[in-house]
């Protein structure tokens, strides 16, 4: 790929001569992201009155368990330990395509409305991260000044996750957990890139955290502002976010269907729905960039994209599909390989993987009457992936796998690891 491909590829749509394309569609993106923000007002407005009218009806919820004094020590051990792990050489490896890609759109962007209207890349997401980046150069342009926020994200996933997972079994298998992920190979690459990954991966869990601390206890205003933030910014980061949040919408909506209907029932139900509306209205009042794109733009971008051969392209969609099939195997081979750290061992893999297996196992007939979000997260992230691959196998002839898709995953890994290691002890 040549420099001005990167760089059309990885700025907005004035680099794209977009602004014929945007101009005879301009009536019709505006009516579709009008629409999108009535809709969403709207069931904002509908969540939020219901729920103020079955909160006053319902008792209130008992108090939750007075935390122990002690809880900040191991999270800031995790959190000095995993930072220090991060910072590691940080700023001496080279930018990569992809880190170029996100570098070049942040400082080839002349104002902040350039990036929220033209989030455009050959594999376009929300602008936040983009955004970000354009104001954290602004300060300084040295790699490792560049790379130091993912590497704080990164850090900072590790005694949440210690937190969150300590909340729902016990102290050891939260610090078991936590240790795997603050000296994982793969987490720790990525959260020394110009990337949104790390980032994503802190959002992913403090949704998890917040969730059932936010439905499942004493209400605090601040607990639902900063759940809806966490929400926003997720989807505003990346498209998977989508798929990682499914399993918390699919336990409000199990556990309210199993329920009794009582108005502490409806009062929970509706409480997610009014966080996750406010959560939507940002994301759809922020990305009217990406209606430009799907509306006007990919018709335009796209023929552009093939041309460039990014991508090796397949004659025909069954020939497409054989290669997917045989890369996608390669693709969970590789990621449990590296998300375990035995990638060259392969014995590694025959050791952790019945662990792993176990903990799910385990883990699911423990809380069979409820989906409880564990093992979900993880078949929803891969589906998502390999439903993204499928789709553009049959619509543009090629597809690619790239290992930072399996980070995500690796909260989840780990914590099913750490209780099937921990089961045998019992």
């Amino acid at each position: 790929m040549t420099a001005d491909q990167m760089l059309k590829m990885s700025t907005g749509f004035i680099l794209w001569g977009g602004e014929n394309y945007i101009a005879d569609s301009i009536g019709k993106v505006l009516l579709i992201w009008l629409l999108l923000l009535a809709g969403t007002g709207t069931l904002f407005y509908l969540s939020r009155r219901f729920h103020h009218h079955f909160a006053a009806l319902a008792a209130p919820l008992p108090p939750a368990p007075s935390p122990s004094a002690w809880r900040w020590l191991p999270m800031s051990l995790l959190f000095a330990l995993a930072l220090a792990i991060r910072l590691i050489n940080l700023g001496l490896e080279p930018l990569d395509s992809q880190e170029l890609s996100y570098y070049i759109k942040a400082a080839a962007s002349n104002n902040i409305l350039m990036i929220v209207f033209a989030p455009f890349m050959a594999s376009p997401h929300p602008p936040l991260f983009t955004l970000l980046m354009f104001l954290w150069r602004l300060f300084n342009d040295s790699l490792f000044y560049l790379r130091l926020p993912e590497a704080i994200c990164g850090a900072l996933t590790v005694p949440l996750l210690y937190t969150w997972i300590s909340r729902r079994t016990n102290h050891f298998i939260a610090a078991a957990a936590g240790l795997m992920l603050a000296f994982s190979a793969l987490h720790t690459y990525y959260s020394q890139t110009i990337m949104p990954y790390s980032l994503l991966n802190l959002l992913i869990v403090a949704a998890y955290y917040l969730h059932n601390r936010v439905l499942d206890e004493p209400d605090r205003r601040y607990r639902s502002i900063a759940y809806s933030v966490v929400l926003a910014a997720g989807l505003l980061c990346h498209f998977s976010y989508f798929a990682f949040i499914f399993p918390l919408v699919l336990e409000t909506i199990w556990t309210f269907y199993r329920s009794e209907k009582t108005p502490g029932d409806w009062r929970r139900l509706l409480k997610f729905a009014h966080v996750l509306t406010v959560a939507v209205l940002v994301f759809v009042a922020l990305s009217i960039g990406l209606v430009i794109y799907f509306v006007a733009g990919l018709k335009v971008i796209m023929p552009v994209i093939k041309e460039m051969d990014l991508y090796y392209p397949y004659d025909t969609v069954g020939e497409g599909l054989h290669y997917f099939v045989r890369e996608l195997l390669r693709f969970f081979g590789y990621g449990f390989g590296s998300a375990f750290g035995s990638r060259a061992v392969a014995w590694g893999d025959l050791l952790y993987a019945p662990f792993a297996l176990l903990g799910l196992l385990w883990w699911h007939r423990s809380y069979r009457d409820t989906p409880w979000h564990a093992h979900l997260p993880v078949l929803a992230g891969l589906s998502f992936f390999v439903a993204n691959g499928l789709l553009t196998v049959v619509q543009n002839h090629f597809f690619y796998f790239a290992m930072r898709r399996f980070m995500p995953l690796l909260p989840f890994l780990y914590f099913l690891l750490a209780y099937g290691l921990w089961i045998p002890t019992r």
